[in-house]
């Protein structure tokens, strides 16, 4: 009997060590990167079907482009190069992909050339977007810009429209050349208030609580907005962005890699196993679960001696 009981108590503490990394956040979408097939189809791996479509050149001309022709070696088995104006469009799942609350989004991009840090210009990696040029936009960039202060911003997540440019600036972050980096943002309800928070390569590059600056207008400034709450927004796209009829089509134009979204802010703790694991093992579970994992077996064991 104690033996049995000894177990059961094992087993439960066992089962709460592995669901407490997860607990508060779910996997919505993950795009692996690792299609090389004769068609245009980008795999959701999170069981989701999300899946989406790989094209050339902006909507107006865009081609179907097979993930075979542009599969390379990625972090984590092969990765899509999204150069020459290539981008995946994920707009088909719009409703299910658009958050309205507590996010992350995660992925990886190789600074080819080191454009990231010798071209001034930005590279929309991840957007929500419309083709109505005067409704806002979010998009997550790398590169090297300028913004209309003349600071440095060299990853940043942004929100723009006809009216104006609300990003974040972080501090000047180093881009090694012809390297993959790791770039990471979540935004999370704090008593009210929403926190955006950016990371590349694990380390958290910027902060901003409840406001976003509105560059150009002084000191204007708009609350943390997310997604769901602008209904116009009607379009997902990786590695590119939709400007409308103010400038057509804006590319990423570089590599990318294991791309995720979530409901939920991860911890810096687990978005460390996303760049250890990949997505699929970014609930990995914390060292403080492990603990009591091995307690449990250190408890099994001296109920078996007696």
């Amino acid at each position: 009997m104690r033996l049995t009981q000894s177990w059961l108590f094992m087993l439960a503490v066992t089962m709460l060590a592995l669901s407490s990394a997860a607990q508060g956040e779910t996997l919505v979408g993950h795009w692996a990167m690792d299609d090389n097939a004769a068609d245009n189809t980008v795999l959701d791996s999170s069981g989701h079907s999300y899946d989406g479509s790989l094209y050339q050149n902006d909507h107006a001309n865009q081609v179907n482009m097979n993930t075979e022709d542009v599969s390379i070696p990625g972090v984590f088995g092969t990765a899509l190069d999204l150069q020459n104006q290539v981008w995946a469009d994920l707009t088909a799942h719009i409703a299910n992909l658009k958050p309205a609350g507590d996010y992350t989004l995660s992925l990886w991009v190789k600074n080819v050339d080191n454009v990231l840090a010798t071209q001034q210009a930005g590279h929309p990696v991840f957007s929500w977007d419309t083709s109505n040029p005067y409704y806002p936009r979010f998009q997550v960039v790398c590169g090297y810009v300028w913004d209309t202060f003349g600071r440095i911003s060299s990853f940043h997540a942004s929100a723009s429209s006809g009216a104006g440019y609300l990003g974040t600036s972080p501090q000047l972050t180093t881009w090694e050349a012809d390297q993959w980096h790791h770039v990471a943002l979540t935004v999370e309800e704090v008593e009210g208030t929403n926190v955006l928070k950016i990371y590349q390569d694990g380390d958290k590059v910027a902060e901003v609580m409840g406001m976003f600056k509105l560059f150009g207008t002084g000191d204007a400034t708009i609350p943390v907005p997310t997604p769901g709450t602008y209904p116009v927004l009607d379009q997902v796209h990786i590695g590119a962005i939709d400007l409308g009829s103010l400038g057509s089509t804006s590319y990423g134009n570089l590599p990318i890699d294991d791309v995720g979204l979530w409901e939920g802010a991860l911890t810096e703790e687990q978005i460390a196993n996303v760049i250890n694991h990949g997505v699929q093992g970014w609930a990995v579970p914390e060292p403080s679960s492990l603990v009591l994992f091995i307690g449990a077996l250190a408890l099994l064991r001296f109920r078996r001696r007696r």
